[in-house]
C-alpha cells in the first residue's frame, strides 16, 4: 500500500471515529457525553488545520471567499428554510404549538441568522459547527498572516496568545488554552498546521 493511501485512510478513520463519536455523545449518557466531548471536536478541527495550505496566506481573499461559500451560505440557507417553516412546524405539532413565532420574531431571528450566525431552530441541529469552523479558519489565517511563524516559534506564541484573549478576554492573555470554546477549536487547528508542517519535513 503507497503511503499516500495509508495517509488518506489514517485521516478517513480519525474523521469516522469522530463522526460516531459525536453520534454516541448525544444519546443522553453523562459519563459517555463527558468523555468523547474530550476530543470529537478537537479532531475536527485538527485534520483542517492539517489540511490548512499555506498558499492561502498569500490569497486571503481567495481563502475566505471558498469558507463563505462552503460554510457561511449553506448555514444561511438552511436556517432561513427552517426559520420560514418554524409556525408551520408548530401547526404540525413538530416543535411546542405554543412557539408560534410573531412578525417581530421572524425579523429579528433572521438578523441573528445573517449577522451573528445563530440560529434557534430545533431542526439546525449540529449545523452550528458550520459557523464556528467558519470564525476559526477566517480569523486563523488572518491573525497566521499578521503574525508568521518563525524559527524560534515567536509566531506561533503570539497567536496562541492571541487566541486567549479572544477566548478570555485581554486581561487573562497567558499562554494556556483550555480545551472548550474557540480557544480549544483554535489550538486543535494550529496543533494540526504544525503537525503537516512537521510531517512534511520528514518525508
Amino acid at each position: 500500500m503507497s503511503t499516500a493511501v495509508q495517509h488518506d485512510n489514517i485521516f478517513n478513520l480519525m474523521k469516522g471515529l469522530a463522526i460516531i463519536s459525536v453520534v454516541v455523545g448525544h444519546c443522553s449518557v453523562a459519563s459517555i457525553e463527558g468523555f468523547v466531548n474530550q476530543y470529537h471536536l478537537a479532531t475536527f478541527y485538527f485534520v483542517a488545520g492539517y489540511f490548512f495550505k499555506p498558499a492561502y496566506l498569500d490569497a486571503l481573499k481567495t481563502f475566505i471567499v471558498k469558507r463563505i461559500k462552503r460554510l457561511y451560505l449553506p448555514f444561511v440557507s438552511y436556517g432561513l428554510m427552517f426559520l420560514l417553516l418554524h409556525n408551520v412546524f408548530c401547526l404540525l405539532r413538530l416543535y411546542p404549538a405554543g412557539d408560534i413565532y410573531s412578525t417581530d420574531d421572524f425579523f429579528r431571528n433572521g438578523l441573528r441568522l445573517f449577522f451573528q450566525l445563530t440560529s434557534f431552530e430545533p431542526f439546525m441541529g449540529a449545523m452550528w459547527f458550520a459557523p464556528s469552523l467558519l470564525i476559526v479558519s477566517i480569523v486563523y489565517v488572518v491573525v497566521r498572516k499578521a503574525w508568521p511563524a518563525t524559527k524560534s516559534g515567536g509566531g506561533d506564541f503570539m497567536l496562541l496568545d492571541w487566541i486567549y484573549m479572544f477566548k478570555n478576554g485581554c486581561e487573562k492573555s497567558v499562554l494556556y488554552l483550555g480545551c472548550d470554546g474557540y480557544g480549544g477549536h483554535f489550538s486543535s487547528w494550529l496543533c494540526g498546521e504544525r503537525t503537516s508542517m512537521v510531517a512534511t519535513l520528514c518525508r
